[in-house]
């Protein structure tokens, strides 16, 4: 059985294979080795809020590549909408629990692509 982490290397790999031949463009990778840094500083619903501010080229890449590896109901235990305009008001309507491991999950998917793009 593996662990939830490797599950999360997975397909994390597998999905960022997918994007430019595994080669993402140069802003997907400063985005992606910057957010996880401004999730640990603003937290869940203010990281999000910077994604979705600008919903285009490489952060609409990135938002979708997070969404979509959270979206997968056997790996997080929490299911992100995948439309941009519902992820803050849903993060904000979580309880403190839901919030706190719902930042850990993406804090996990968020440290594996920025490990990927180094």
């Amino acid at each position: 059985m593996r662990s939830r982490e490797q599950i999360y290397t997975t397909h994390v790999y597998n999905r960022l294979l997918t994007r430019n031949q595994g080669n993402p463009s140069e802003e997907y990778k400063r985005i992606a080795l910057r957010f996880p840094a401004i999730l640990r500083k603003t937290g869940l619903t203010h990281s999000m809020g910077y994604l979705t501010n600008d919903l285009q080229g490489a952060y609409r890449d990135y938002f979708n590549d997070i969404v979509s590896i959270l979206a997968n109901q056997d790996i997080a235990g929490i299911q992100f909408p995948s439309d941009a305009s519902k992820v803050c008001p849903f993060t904000q309507s979580l309880s403190q629990d839901q919030y706190i491991y719902a930042t850990q999950e993406l804090l996990v998917v968020s440290a594996w692509i920025k490990h990927f793009c180094e």
